[in-house]
Protein backbone atom coordinates (compact mmCIF):
# COMPACT_ATOMS: atom_id res chain seq x y z
CA UNK A 1 0.00 0.00 0.00
CA UNK A 2 2.60 1.98 0.75
CA UNK A 3 4.01 1.63 -2.43
CA UNK A 4 0.96 2.33 -4.46
CA UNK A 5 0.55 5.81 -2.78
CA UNK A 6 4.25 6.78 -3.37
CA UNK A 7 3.41 6.14 -7.06
CA UNK A 8 0.09 8.04 -6.93
CA UNK A 9 1.80 10.72 -5.28
CA UNK A 10 4.42 10.82 -7.78
CA UNK A 11 2.42 10.68 -10.59
CA UNK A 12 -0.44 13.56 -9.17
CA UNK A 13 2.88 15.86 -9.03
CA UNK A 14 4.42 15.53 -12.38
CA UNK A 15 1.08 15.37 -13.76
CA UNK A 16 0.69 19.01 -12.24
CA UNK A 17 -1.77 18.45 -9.46
CA UNK A 18 -0.53 19.32 -5.66
CA UNK A 19 -1.06 16.73 -2.56
CA UNK A 20 -3.20 17.52 0.32
CA UNK A 21 -3.61 16.86 3.68
CA UNK A 22 -5.20 12.90 3.99
CA UNK A 23 -8.69 12.50 5.16
CA UNK A 24 -8.88 9.22 7.24
CA UNK A 25 -11.73 6.89 6.33
CA UNK A 26 -12.62 5.42 9.45
CA UNK A 27 -15.12 2.58 10.74
CA UNK A 28 -17.12 3.71 13.49
CA UNK A 29 -18.22 1.05 15.25
CA UNK A 30 -14.77 0.42 16.89
CA UNK A 31 -12.93 3.41 15.27
CA UNK A 32 -10.53 1.16 12.97
CA UNK A 33 -9.10 3.02 10.67
CA UNK A 34 -10.05 1.42 7.24
CA UNK A 35 -8.01 3.67 4.57
CA UNK A 36 -6.95 7.28 4.12
CA UNK A 37 -8.39 9.53 1.20
CA UNK A 38 -5.56 11.45 -0.30
CA UNK A 39 -7.03 14.71 -1.91
CA UNK A 40 -4.81 16.00 -4.64
CA UNK A 41 -5.69 20.11 -6.06
CA UNK A 42 -3.17 21.64 -8.90
CA UNK A 43 -2.69 24.58 -6.22
CA UNK A 44 -1.32 24.75 -3.39
CA UNK A 45 -3.81 26.18 -0.73
CA UNK A 46 -5.15 25.10 2.82
CA UNK A 47 -8.42 23.45 2.73
CA UNK A 48 -11.18 25.56 3.91
CA UNK A 49 -13.70 24.21 6.58
CA UNK A 50 -16.30 23.79 3.89
CA UNK A 51 -13.72 21.02 1.95
CA UNK A 52 -12.57 19.83 4.75
CA UNK A 53 -16.64 18.93 5.51
CA UNK A 54 -17.11 17.56 1.72
CA UNK A 55 -13.78 15.73 1.90
CA UNK A 56 -14.99 13.91 4.98
CA UNK A 57 -18.74 13.53 4.04
CA UNK A 58 -16.94 11.76 0.85
CA UNK A 59 -14.80 9.29 3.13
CA UNK A 60 -18.13 8.65 5.52
CA UNK A 61 -19.82 7.13 2.80
CA UNK A 62 -17.17 5.31 1.53
CA UNK A 63 -16.67 3.75 4.62
CA UNK A 64 -20.15 2.64 4.87
CA UNK A 65 -19.97 1.56 1.19
CA UNK A 66 -16.91 -0.89 2.53
CA UNK A 67 -18.79 -1.94 5.73
CA UNK A 68 -21.62 -2.85 3.86
CA UNK A 69 -19.40 -4.65 1.13
CA UNK A 70 -17.66 -6.30 3.86
CA UNK A 71 -21.50 -7.46 5.64
CA UNK A 72 -22.33 -8.85 2.70
CA UNK A 73 -19.34 -10.86 2.03
CA UNK A 74 -19.57 -12.40 5.64
CA UNK A 75 -23.04 -13.20 5.23
CA UNK A 76 -22.97 -14.69 2.13
CA UNK A 77 -20.35 -16.98 3.51
CA UNK A 78 -22.46 -17.43 6.64
CA UNK A 79 -25.12 -18.62 4.30
CA UNK A 80 -23.15 -21.33 2.58
CA UNK A 81 -22.17 -22.64 6.14
CA UNK A 82 -25.62 -23.11 7.58
CA UNK A 83 -26.93 -24.36 3.85
CA UNK A 84 -23.91 -26.83 4.03
CA UNK A 85 -25.03 -28.01 7.42
CA UNK A 86 -28.83 -27.81 6.52
CA UNK A 87 -28.25 -30.32 3.92
CA UNK A 88 -26.17 -32.53 5.66
CA UNK A 89 -28.91 -32.49 8.84
CA UNK A 90 -31.33 -33.49 6.40
CA UNK A 91 -29.48 -36.43 4.25
CA UNK A 92 -28.93 -38.63 8.10
CA UNK A 93 -32.32 -37.59 9.05
CA UNK A 94 -33.05 -39.37 5.72
CA UNK A 95 -30.58 -42.07 5.74
CA UNK A 96 -31.91 -42.64 9.86
CA UNK A 97 -35.50 -43.23 8.70
CA UNK A 98 -34.54 -45.76 5.64
CA UNK A 99 -31.92 -47.76 8.56
CA UNK A 100 -35.29 -47.53 11.47
CA UNK A 101 -37.46 -48.87 8.60
CA UNK A 102 -35.43 -51.64 7.14
CA UNK A 103 -33.82 -52.74 10.61
CA UNK A 104 -37.37 -51.78 12.22
CA UNK A 105 -35.54 -50.56 15.09
CA UNK A 106 -36.42 -46.56 16.67
CA UNK A 107 -34.38 -43.19 15.08
CA UNK A 108 -32.23 -43.45 17.86
CA UNK A 109 -30.88 -47.15 17.06
CA UNK A 110 -30.43 -45.63 13.77
CA UNK A 111 -28.55 -43.14 14.09
CA UNK A 112 -26.01 -45.14 16.04
CA UNK A 113 -25.92 -47.85 13.58
CA UNK A 114 -25.18 -45.07 11.09
CA UNK A 115 -22.08 -43.01 13.76
CA UNK A 116 -20.62 -46.58 14.55
CA UNK A 117 -20.90 -47.83 10.38
CA UNK A 118 -19.00 -43.94 9.71
CA UNK A 119 -16.26 -44.46 12.39
CA UNK A 120 -15.56 -48.02 11.48
CA UNK A 121 -15.06 -46.91 8.24
CA UNK A 122 -13.19 -43.41 9.28
CA UNK A 123 -15.80 -42.09 6.76
CA UNK A 124 -17.54 -38.44 7.38
CA UNK A 125 -21.73 -38.79 8.88
CA UNK A 126 -23.02 -37.04 5.98
CA UNK A 127 -20.97 -38.79 3.43
CA UNK A 128 -22.11 -42.61 4.31
CA UNK A 129 -25.85 -40.94 4.91
CA UNK A 130 -25.36 -39.95 1.79
CA UNK A 131 -24.02 -43.38 0.21
CA UNK A 132 -27.47 -45.02 1.87
CA UNK A 133 -29.64 -42.49 0.49
CA UNK A 134 -28.37 -42.76 -2.98
CA UNK A 135 -27.76 -46.67 -2.85
CA UNK A 136 -24.50 -47.33 -3.06
CA UNK A 137 -23.77 -48.13 0.68
CA UNK A 138 -26.62 -51.10 0.45
CA UNK A 139 -28.85 -50.80 4.25
CA UNK A 140 -28.36 -54.44 4.73
CA UNK A 141 -24.64 -54.83 4.77
CA UNK A 142 -24.44 -51.44 6.64
CA UNK A 143 -26.47 -52.96 9.54
CA UNK A 144 -24.45 -56.19 9.31
CA UNK A 145 -21.27 -54.09 9.36
CA UNK A 146 -22.25 -52.48 12.48
CA UNK A 147 -23.37 -56.20 14.07
CA UNK A 148 -19.83 -57.78 12.81
CA UNK A 149 -17.34 -55.83 12.44
CA UNK A 150 -14.16 -56.43 10.44
CA UNK A 151 -11.91 -58.66 12.74
CA UNK A 152 -14.34 -59.65 15.50
CA UNK A 153 -15.16 -63.21 14.71
CA UNK A 154 -18.45 -65.00 14.74
CA UNK A 155 -21.35 -63.29 14.64
CA UNK A 156 -23.22 -61.03 17.21
CA UNK A 157 -26.53 -62.55 18.56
Amino acid sequence: RTILLGILTLAALLGGLLWSDPVRMMLARDSALLFVENLFMTEARPLGPADVALAQALADVASIAIVQDMATREAAIREGHLQHALDSRIAIEQAKGMIAEHDRIDMDGAFSTLRRFARSGNRGLTEVAEGVIDGTIPIGSLSAAVRNPPGSGSPRR
